[in-house]
């Protein structure tokens, strides 16, 4: 799987250079992904601006990341979905459960946002 990898202080952004990602991917994909959260940054943001289809293992995969990382504490976001991949996603019924952003500079904001909340939420939790 061909994915490239941005990586900044908070965040790293993996751009998926794929047109369509496969049920055959996910072994692969799902390995990429835990190595990511498993090191610094840990908050994860896809560019999926390329990929024109998800298989749906696929798309389980990505709802059971993105759950992984609210309970470590991370951040996911995806943006950049063509209206196929979007559309696959509503079927399934989990669009509403994922951070889905229409641009890179939305998906980075998010995690900053989630960052800071995190830190008030601990500093709160500390008093």
């Amino acid at each position: 799987m061909n994915i490239k990898t941005d990586t900044k202080e908070k965040f790293s952004v993996l751009r998926i250079q794929e047109d369509t990602i496969t049920e055959n991917m996910s072994a692969e994909f799902h390995a990429m992904l835990d190595e990511q959260c498993a090191t610094p940054p840990h908050n994860l943001i896809l560019d999926l601006s390329r990929v024109g289809h998800i298989a749906d293992p696929i798309i389980t995969l990505l709802t059971d990341v993105y759950g992984q990382c609210l309970e470590k504490g991370t951040s996911m976001v995806l943006f950049g979905l063509q209206e196929e991949v979007m559309l696959s996603l509503r079927e399934k019924e989990v669009d509403d459960l994922l951070n889905i952003t229409p641009t890179e500079s939305e998906a980075w904001d998010i995690v900053q946002m989630e960052e800071i909340e995190r830190e008030l939420l601990k500093d709160t939790d500390l008093k």
